[in-house]
């Protein structure tokens, strides 16, 4: 008897402590538990903003080192930052435009592309693989009577997006992959030139008469992208730049000691659609918006560098649309 009652005192008071632990639940299966003044599991379950504490479960907008569970459809309405975010399949998560989410340790979206919307101007930093979402970016109308206008040099933030889908190829449109041992453009019409997906890290120059909305669709890319011994061709003028571009769903900072530029020039060359002409970011931090292409120039044949996830930076520069004082005139055409 003595063991008996011994061994059951643990269990006694195991029971109380959780017991003291919780602290309701709605009958719907959602429960809630707080721990130090911490809601450990609070709910959004009513559709709208996520700044309202009536659409959380706990009345109370959840903060670090809280988790943010999301079984509705949420929309940001300023900036947000979880250890932990989870998306149940029935959720969603917008990032409307000046608005941004980081994610330290995990992000989960059980709802595939339509859990996570990620709006032109809207950020994301988060370091989880797998994770699918819908990245939108606005385009400007060309003037088609103008054969300077309405260029963008533009970079997917998904592996896998398909040229064909997501509105990129609706007529009137061009589409060019740039080739340096060419030294010249590609043409996404031609077949012969096999460009049927953006590759990640890599940027195309795109126009259209109709521009509007296209959409990135699939698994975000979150790790750092090398480029090793890329080509040196000729003795053009056009000899050794390559286009590459911002893969992730937020800006970047610039040869900020994160990018292992070796035998790569320290100036990055983005459109300037306004200016039509190449704009030059010549200082460390400078800023690479999402989805922004960007020229460089290497000067061996030997080289690498690297487009690091490290140097990711929430930021409201979208495409550079301003004429800047001083831009790069490095006519490619």
């Amino acid at each position: 008897m003595k063991k008996n009652y011994i061994a059951f005192i643990p269990l006694f008071f195991m029971c109380h402590i959780l017991m003291a632990q919780y602290s309701g639940g709605n009958g719907k299966g959602d429960v809630t538990a707080n721990l130090n003044g911490k809601h450990l599991t609070n709910w959004f379950y009513i559709d709208g903003a996520m700044a309202n504490p009536g659409n959380w479960l706990d009345g109370d907008v959840p903060s670090l080192p809280e988790e943010a569970n999301i079984k509705a459809a949420a929309t940001l309405d300023g900036s947000y930052t979880y250890a932990v975010v989870n998306i149940t399949s029935s959720a969603s998560v917008t990032l409307a435009a000046g608005t941004d989410l980081t994610v330290t340790n995990t992000l989960v979206n059980a709802n595939g592309i339509n859990g996570i919307l990620i709006q032109d101007g809207g950020s994301l930093i988060q370091p989880t693989q797998n994770v699918s979402a819908t990245v939108e970016r606005q385009l400007s109308n060309a003037d088609w009577t103008n054969g300077m206008d309405g260029w963008h040099l533009l970079s997917s933030p998904v592996e896998n997006q398909l040229v064909a889908n997501g509105g990129f190829t609706t007529d009137p449109y061009d589409f060019y992959a740039w080739s340096e041992t060419n030294n010249d453009w590609l043409n996404q019409k031609d077949g012969a030139n096999n460009i049927t997906s953006f590759v990640p890290g890599n940027a195309y120059l795109v126009s259209y008469d109709d521009g509007g909305t296209k959409s990135f669709a699939g698994e975000l890319n979150v790790n750092g992208i090398t480029f090793s011994d890329l080509s040196l061709t000729g003795s053009s003028y056009y000899v050794g730049y390559h286009l590459l571009g911002n893969p992730f769903p937020s800006a970047l900072k610039w040869n900020d000691g994160n990018w292992a530029l070796s035998n790569v020039g320290g100036i990055a060359s983005v459109w300037n659609e306004i200016a039509q002409n190449y704009l030059s970011l010549a200082n460390p931090n400078d800023i690479i918006p999402a989805n922004q292409g960007f020229f460089i120039q290497i000067n061996d044949a030997s080289n690498s560098i690297t487009i690091p996830a490290q140097s990711r930076i929430h930021s409201t520069q979208s495409f550079y649309k301003e004429t800047p004082s001083n831009f790069l005139k490095l006519r490619i055409s």
